[in-house]
C-alpha cells in the first residue's frame, strides 16, 4: 500500500547530526521502495562542494558497511535505526544494502546529492536553446573581474560618446568637490555589483527603462528642490533671527546661548546642522529657552513666543530631513544611471567570452522557465524526482527556493507510484543564517517553521534536541549564553527563535571548557600585537597539555585579521594552514616563474628584471649580490640573457616564442632546472596556464594580465596537516568542528552603516516616473517619513539578528575547548558589539568585576586522545617536465586525418571550417584564427598551409570579398528566434556602411535544393526585423570554392 506523500521541516541546531539524519531518511527511502534503480529519483541538495562529498560518502559508507556487515560481528552505525525506519527486518535491510550500492556504483552519474549551483546549472544546460544562449557556454565566478572589464569599456567610450563623457565628468567633479577622489571607477564598480545581488533586482527591475536622459531630468529636478528647500530654511533662519531682535532679545536672552547660535548658523546658511543629539533639540516641545536665574521680563517675551520658536524649529527640521533625502538620492543618481550601460557592456563581454556568471542562473529559470509546467521541465531533465532532501535550508535564497518550488509541488501533490511516498524534507537553522548579503532568508524557514506553506501538503515541524558534538560545558555555557541573548532582540520573531531554540541536550562528552577574555587596547595597531600574542599562549598551553596543531582552529569574521595572525604564527615558527598560506602567489618558484615571463615580454622595462635578479641570488647563491644586481641592471637585455649562460641557464628566445602557454612556462622552468623545487604551487600555478589558454587567446601578455586578476584568490587544496594550526573565517567554518577554537577579535558591531544602502519607495508622478531610489542605509534614513524609519528599522533588525547568527556558528565549532577573545569595555548603557554582549551576559548572571579580565567555565583536561597521527606516510609526487623534442614525440591533433585522401571525414572537415570561419569577421583575422587553431590541436602544423587556402580563397574571392572588409558589422552565428518559436542560425550575416544586408551559408557537401529554401528563410526573418537583404551566398567548399547566388 502506498503511503501518504510527507513534507518534513526539521529544525537543526549546530552539532544535533543533521547530516546523519538526512543519511537516513535517504537511505530508509531507498531501502522501503521497490524499484531497484530509486536513488535516480532522489535528489539530495546542499550548499558547498564539500557537503556534497561528505553527504556522498555517508551514503555509500552506511550502505557499504551495512551490506558487508555479518551478525556477531559490531553492528555497523545505522543499522539499527534504518531497521526501524524501514520497517524491515535486519537481514533484508543488509541484503537491500548490497544491492543499492552496486546500483549506484555502476550508474554513478545519476547519484544526485548535488549543489544547488550544480543543479540550476544542469537546468539552463538542458534549456539553453530555450534561454537562447550558446550550450557550449563557460560557468564563471570571477563576477569582479568582468564587472572591472565592463565598467573599464564604459570609461574608455569618454571622449567617444558625449552623453557618457557629460555624465562621468559631472559625476568626477561632483566627487572633486565633495573632497573625495576624483576617480570614478572604485564607485561604478561599486554600483555593478548591484548587477548579481539578488537583493536588488526586484529595485532594478523597475528603472531598467530608464535613459540617461530620464536620470538627467531627475537630477535636474533634484537640484532644483534642494535649491529651493535651502533657500526656505535659509529664510525661515533669518525671519526668526529679525524677530528675536525685534523683541530686544539676543544670545544671552537663552540658555547658554544654544538655541540663538543654531538659529543663526541656519540664517548665515549652513547646511547640514543636526536636529537630534542634543538635549533641547531632543525634547524641543518641553524646552524652556532660558535658565532659571534669567531676567522676569526676558522669560515673559520668550514665553510668549515660545510656540513660534517650536514651530519654526519644528518646520526647519521637516525641510531639513527633505533636503537630506533629496540629497542622498542624488549621491547614488550618477553611478546608477550608467548602471544599465555597465549591463550591456558586462552582456557583450559574456557573450564574447562565451561564460555565464553563476549569479545569472537563478534569474534565467526565475524569467523563463518558472511558469513552465513541471512535467515539461522533468521529461527534458531526463528524470523525475520523487523524495527531495534540502540542507542548510535557512541559506536558500527566495529566488532559489521559488524556482524549486513548481518541481517540488508536483512531486508531493502527486500520487507515488511507489510503494514509499514522495517526499520532501528540509533541514535549517535559523540561527545559522549568514548570508542574507547573498539573498538567503532565515524567514523562508521560520515561515515554513510556522506552518506558512506553499504546498497543500501539510508540513510536519520536528526538531533535533541533542547536541552530540561538544562537551557538556560548551552546551550548557552556549545555551545560557544565547538564551540571554534573546532579550536584546527588537523583532519578536527573532527573540522567540533565539528564547525557545537554545536548549540542547547533551550527550555523554562531560566535562569541555570555555573562556571568556577581555583585552585592553586603544586602537587597530595595539590589537593587532595583543590578540596575536595571546593566542600563541593558548596555543603552547594545549599543545602542553596532549592537543596538536591540527585540533586548533582560529576563526576570524575577516581574511585580514585571519592573514595577520597567521603571519604571527609563522614567524612564531607555529605552522599554520589558512587561504593565505595556501595561495599560489605565495610561493618563490612561482613569483620568479612568472617574473621571468613577463620580463621577457616586457624586455626594455628594466624594473621587470628586478624581481627575477631577486630570486636568483638565493638560487645560485651568490655572495656578491650588489655586483650581481649592478652588473645585471645596467646591460641591455640580451646581454642579461648572455650572462647567464654562466650559470648553465639556455634561454633559447626565438624557440621559446613559438610555443603555447603552457610549454612556454614549463621551458622557464626547464631552462633554470627549477624542477627539483617545484612543488604543488607551480603544478598549480601551470594549471591556471593551462586553463587559461583553453578558453582564452591572449597568449603570455593576456595570462600576465590575467595572473594580476587571480593571484589573491588562487590557492591549492592541502590535505590536513597534524603539525598545522589551521585559521578560517567564521564562513567558511560552518558546519566543521574543532577540538579546539579560538576566537580572536570578538568585538564586531551588531550594525553596520558603511557600504549599506536601501531601496526607498517614491510617488512616481513627482519623481519623473521612477518608482524608487537608491539611498545610504544611515540613521538618517529615520527621519525620511514613515517608509524610511521603517526600512532602517528593519534593516537593522536584520543585521542584529544575521550578526549574532554569526557569533553563534563561531561559538558551536568547539568539541572540547573554546577561547573567545573580546575587547575590555567600560559599560555602556547600549549594547552594539559582541564585547558589550559578553559583559552583559556576565553582569546579569552577577559575574563581571571590572578588574576581572578573565571568566572560565569548566576546566582545561588534558587531550583525550594520547596520539592521533595519521598512520600512513604523505606522498608527494615529483615534478617532472620534459620538452616534446626530447621524447621525440608528435602532437596528433584532433583534425590530423583530414590530411589522408583516403580516410577524408567530410563531416569533420565541414565542421572545422565552419568553426573556423566563425571566428573571422574580415579577410586580417585568417592568420590570427588559423595560428591559434594550430596552437591549440585543431589544426596540424602540416595542414597550416591547406588550410590557410581554403580559408584565403572563400575571403578573397571575387564576389565575396566585399564581405569581409573591416568596416563592416558581422554576425556570425547568430541565433534567430522566430515568431513560431523556432531558432535559425545563419553561418554569417554582413551588413555593408550602406545598409544592405548579405547573407552567407557555408556547405561542403554536394549542392541541394534545401539550401536554397534555408537561406531564404533566413533572409525572409531578416527582412521582418528591418534589415534590407540584398544578397544570399551559398558557399561550397570543396577542391575549389563554388559560390552561388540564391
Amino acid at each position: 500500500m502506498t503511503e501518504t506523500n510527507t513534507f518534513i521541516v526539521l529544525n537543526a541546531s549546530a552539532g544535533s547530526g543533521k547530516t546523519y539524519s538526512l543519511v537516513k531518511q535517504y537511505i530508509t527511502t531507498l531501502l522501503k521502495s521497490n524499484d531497484a534503480n530509486k536513488f535516480r529519483h532522489l535528489l539530495a541538495i546542499t550548499f558547498t562542494n564539500k557537503a556534497v562529498a561528505e553527504m556522498k560518502n555517508r551514503v555509500l559508507d552506511t550502505l557499504k558497511n551495512i551490506g558487508h556487515y555479518e551478525p556477531g560481528n559490531k553492528k555497523p552505525d545505522m543499522i539499527d535505526d534504518l531497521v526501524s525506519s524501514s520497517g524491515l527486518s535486519e537481514d533484508v535491510v543488509i541484503k537491500k544494502a548490497k544491492e543499492i550500492l552496486n546500483r549506484i556504483l555502476h550508474n554513478y552519474a545519476a547519484f544526485d546529492i548535488v549543489t544547488i549551483d550544480t543543479l540550476t546549472h544542469r537546468i539552463i544546460r538542458t534549456f539553453a536553446k530555450d534561454l537562447n544562449i550558446s550550450s557550449s557556454f563557460e560557468v564563471s565566478l570571477d563576477q569582479k573581474t568582468l564587472n572591472a572589464q565592463a565598467v573599464d569599456a564604459l570609461i574608455a567610450k569618454v571622449g567617444i560618446d558625449d552623453e557618457i563623457t557629460k555624465v562621468l565628468i559631472n559625476f568626477a567633479l561632483e566627487k572633486a568637490d565633495d573632497d573625495k577622489s576624483w576617480d570614478v571607477a572604485r564607485d561604478l564598480l561599486e554600483i555593478a555589483n548591484l548587477l548579481h545581488n539578488e537583493n536588488d533586482l526586484k529595485a532594478l527591475e523597475l528603472i531598467k527603462d530608464k535613459s540617461l536622459t530620464d536620470f538627467d531630468t531627475l537630477t535636474s529636478y533634484l537640484q532644483a528642490q534642494i535649491k529651493s528647500l535651502s533657500s526656505a530654511q535659509k529664510q525661515l533662519g533669518e525671519d526668526l533671527i529679525a524677530l528675536i531682535h525685534e523683541l530686544g532679545l539676543d544670545q544671552k536672552s537663552f540658555a547658554s546661548g544654544y538655541f540663538y547660535k543654531f538659529m543663526l548658523q541656519v540664517a548665515n546658511g549652513v547646511q547640514g546642522l543636526p536636529y537630534t543629539g542634543s538635549a533641547y533639540k531632543d525634547n524641543i516641545t518641553s524646552y524652556t529657552f532660558y535658565t532659571k536665574t534669567q531676567k522676569d521680563h526676558i522669560k515673559a517675551t520668550i514665553d510668549g513666543h515660545r510656540d513660534h520658536f517650536i514651530a519654526t524649529f519644528l518646520k526647519l527640521k521637516e525641510l531639513a530631513s527633505k533636503q537630506n533625502m533629496l540629497e542622498s538620492f542624488r549621491s547614488k543618481i550618477i553611478p546608477l544611471s550608467v548602471l544599465h550601460l555597465i549591463k550591456k557592456e558586462l552582456e557583450l563581454i559574456k557573450e564574447d567570452e562565451n561564460v555565464l556568471l553563476i549569479s545569472d542562473f537563478n534569474a534565467l529559470i526565475a524569467q523563463s522557465l518558472k511558469d513552465q509546467p513541471a512535467a515539461f521541465l522533468y521529461e527534458r531533465l531526463g528524470e523525475r524526482y520523487t523524495n527531495y532532501f534540502i540542507d542548510e535550508f535557512q541559506d536558500t535564497s527566495v529566488m532559489q527556493w521559488d524556482n524549486l518550488i513548481p518541481l517540488i509541488d508536483n512531486t508531493i501533490s502527486s500520487q507515488a507510484e511507489d510503494t514509499v511516498a514522495n517526499s520532501l524534507l528540509l533541514v535549517g537553522d535559523p540561527k545559522q543564517a549568514i548570508y542574507r548579503w547573498r539573498g538567503g532568508e532565515a524567514e523562508q524557514f521560520i515561515a515554513l517553521s510556522n506552518q506558512i506553506n506553499p504546498f497543500s501538503t501539510p508540513a510536519t515541524i520536528d526538531r533535533l534536541e541533542t547536541n552530540y558534538r561538544s562537551s557538556a560545558e560548551i552546551i550548557d555555557f552556549n545555551n545560557q549564553f544565547f538564551t540571554h541573548l534573546s532579550n536584546h532582540f527588537n523583532n519578536e520573531l527573532y527573540r522567540e527563535i533565539y528564547y525557545k531554540d537554545n536548549s540542547q541536550q547533551t550527550n555523554s562528552n562531560t566535562g569541555g571548557f570555555v573562556s571568556l577574555e577581555f583585552l585592553e587596547y586603544d586602537n587597530k595597531e595595539e590589537a593587532n600585537e595583543i590578540y596575536p600574542a595571546r593566542i600563541i599562549e593558548i596555543i603552547n598551553e594545549a599543545t602542553s597539555q596532549g592537543y596538536l596543531h591540527s585540533d586548533i582552529c582560529i576563526l576570524t569574521r575577516n581574511n585580514i585579521d585571519g592573514s595577520l595572525i597567521a603571519t604571527a604564527l609563522q614567524e612564531a615558527n607555529v605552522e599554520v594552514v589558512s587561504s593565505e598560506s595556501l595561495l599560489i602567489s605565495n610561493s618563490s618558484t612561482v613569483q620568479f616563474i612568472h617574473a621571468f615571463a613577463t620580463m621577457l615580454s616586457y624586455p626594455s622595462q628594466i624594473e621587470n628584471r628586478l624581481p627575477v635578479l631577486y630570486f636568483l641570488t638565493t638560487y645560485f647563491n651568490v655572495e656578491d649580490t650588489h655586483s650581481f644586481y649592478s652588473i645585471n641592471t645596467s646591460c641591455t637585455f640580451l646581454e642579461f640573457i648572455e650572462h647567464l649562460q654562466r650559470f648553465d641557464v639556455f634561454v633559447h628566445i626565438d624557440y621559446m616564442q613559438t610555443l603555447p602557454l603552457y610549454e612556454y612556462l614549463e621551458s622557464i622552468i626547464r631552462s633554470f632546472n627549477l624542477t627539483a623545487i617545484s612543488d604543488a604551487y607551480v603544478v598549480a600555478y601551470l594549471d591556471l596556464a593551462y586553463s587559461y589558454s583553453q578558453s582564452k587567446s591572449g597568449g603570455i601578455l593576456g595570462f600576465i594580465d590575467y595572473w594580476e586578476e587571480k593571484k589573491e584568490k588562487s590557492s591549492i587544496v592541502a590535505p590536513e596537516q597534524d603539525s598545522a594550526v589551521q585559521t578560517m573565517t567564521i564562513h567558511k567554518s560552518k558546519g566543521l568542528e574543532f577540538p579546539i577554537v579560538i576566537y580572536p577579535y570578538a568585538s564586531s558591531d551588531l550594525y553596520r552603516v558603511r557600504g549599506e544602502h536601501q531601496w526607498y519607495p517614491i510617488d512616481d508622478l513627482a519623481f519623473g516616473g521612477f518608482k524608487t531610489l537608491m539611498v545610504p542605509h544611515n540613521s538618517a534614513l529615520k527621519d525620511f517619513g514613515e517608509a524610511g524609519k521603517m526600512l532602517y528599522e528593519t534593516r537593522n533588525n536584520e543585521q542584529q539578528f544575521d550578526t549574532i547568527n554569526v557569533l553563534y556558528v563561531a561559538l558551536t565549532r568547539a568539541a572540547e575547548r573554546l577561547y573567545v577573545l573580546s575587547r575590555f569595555r567600560e559599560s555602556k548603557e547600549k549594547v552594539n558589539t559582541y564585547s558589550d554582549l559578553f559583559i552583559d551576559y556576565l553582569k546579569t548572571n552577577n559575574l563581571w568585576n571590572e578588574d576581572q579580565h578573565t571568566y572560565t567555565f569548566g576546566k582545561e583536561t588534558p587531550a583525550k586522545k594520547e596520539d592521533n597521527k595519521t598512520d600512513y606516510n604523505s606522498f608527494v609526487p615529483s615534478f617532472i617536465s620534459t620538452s616534446k623534442e626530447e621524447l621525440g614525440i608528435q602532437i596528433i591533433t584532433q583534425a590530423t586525418f583530414l590530411w589522408d585522401e583516403q580516410k577524408q571525414n567530410a563531416i569533420t572537415y565541414g565542421n572545422l571550417i565552419h568553426e573556423l570561419m566563425a571566428q573571422i569577421n574580415s579577410y586580417t583575422d585568417v592568420q590570427h584564427v588559423l595560428e591559434n587553431a594550430v596552437k591549440q590541436g585543431i589544426v596540424p602544423e602540416e595542414g597550416y598551409e591547406t588550410i590557410n587556402n581554403v580559408l584565403r580563397s572563400i575571403t578573397s574571392n571575387q564576389r565575396l570579398a566585399d564581405y569581409y572588409q573591416d568596416q563592416n558589422t558581422v554576425y556570425n552565428e547568430r541565433m534567430i528566434l522566430s515568431s513560431d518559436g523556432s531558432f535559425y542560425i545563419p553561418d554569417r550575416v554582413v551588413v555593408l556602411p550602406n545598409g544592405d544586408t548579405t547573407i552567407i551559408d557555408y556547405k561542403t557537401g554536394m549542392h541541394n535544393p534545401s539550401h536554397s529554401k534555408q537561406i531564404s528563410m533566413y533572409a525572409k526573418l531578416y527582412e521582418e526585423m528591418g534589415f534590407k537583404v540584398a544578397n544570399k551566398f551559398l558557399v561550397y567548399i570543396d577542391a575549389t570554392v563554388d559560390v552561388i547566388s540564391v
